[in-house]
């Protein structure tokens, strides 16, 4: 049976994300009740959980809707048609609740034409760009300060298009596990960003700027902070025009419940699934 998890399915559901995504017992904790809460997790009952999905409120464009995290099926019932229905069943739920959309981040390339067999579509693109890092002795900017409060406020004066906006606790457990598990904040006047050093290369997971001059200083008190003389980047926009084009890769998919969506072009980030 399809239906909404309770307290009694929180060990089985550890099981099966434990199987699917090498998910810990503290991990499961905080995406299961601070990221979605309880009451949003949907499952396939036999045996346990043979199936799962969490549909974490949000928001685009202030229009309601889910996104859907954690989206698994135990190994050995994979192909069964479990998780078709269990999508169906949130569909279900969504139209009668008045949401405008369900969005996703599929796991792997491979997955796009799994979810679009089953309604949705291709609609997150963002630019991705490797470019070195010049020496700056005198650039400077804030690190690890960006906090569930300030985020939304960078968002909104540096992201030329709407957002996928978390609830609060849900924006408590994204920052609460991307810093605890090294990942880093940076800010000056016209840019921001989140980023986790490897080797030599600052890797950012979100990084919005006024202009190149912004992103350009923004880089460059990375350089003074860490010693990492280049970036790659994932930008939601062509703003970063000093580095070219960049290479254009789709990461995210909706599935609209009405026919208008709720946005041209959104941005969907710093989520559970970095």
């Amino acid at each position: 049976m399809i239906r909404k998890a309770t307290e009694q399915d929180i060990p089985a559901l550890k099981t099966l994300a434990a199987e699917a995504f090498g998910d810990t017992p503290a991990f499961c904790e905080l995406s299961f009740r601070t990221f979605a809460g309880i009451d949003n997790i949907w499952l396939d009952d036999e045996d346990g959980a043979a199936a799962m999905a969490l549909a974490v409120s949000v928001t685009l464009n202030d229009k309601p809707g889910a996104y859907l995290y954690s989206v698994a099926t135990r190994r050995a019932l994979r192909g069964s048609g479990r998780m078709t229905a269990l999508l169906e069943s949130i569909k279900r739920y969504g139209e009668e609740q008045g949401w405008a959309f369900l969005c996703l981040l599929p796991a792997s390339d491979s997955l796009f034409e799994f979810y679009a067999q089953r309604g949705f579509e291709t609609a997150f693109y963002r630019q991705e760009y490797t470019v070195p890092i010049r020496r700056n002795l005198l650039a400077t900017a804030e690190f690890d300060d960006v906090t569930v409060a300030l985020l939304p406020q960078l968002r909104k004066k540096l992201c030329s298009v709407p957002a996928v906006t978390l609830h609060q606790q849900g924006l408590v457990a994204v920052l609460t596990d991307y810093y605890s598990s090294g990942g880093c904040s940076v800010r000056n006047e016209g840019a921001y960003g989140f980023f986790r050093v490897e080797e030599d290369t600052l890797h950012f997971d979100e990084f919005f700027a006024r202009d190149d001059r912004a992103a350009a200083a923004l880089l460059q008190a990375c350089r003074e902070k860490t010693g990492c003389t280049s970036a790659r980047i994932l930008a939601s926009d062509g703003g970063l025009t000093c580095y070219g084009s960049g290479r254009r890769k789709a990461y995210g998919m909706w599935y609209l419940f009405g026919e208008k969506p709720p946005v041209r072009e959104g941005y969907i980030g710093m989520m559970l699934d970095l």
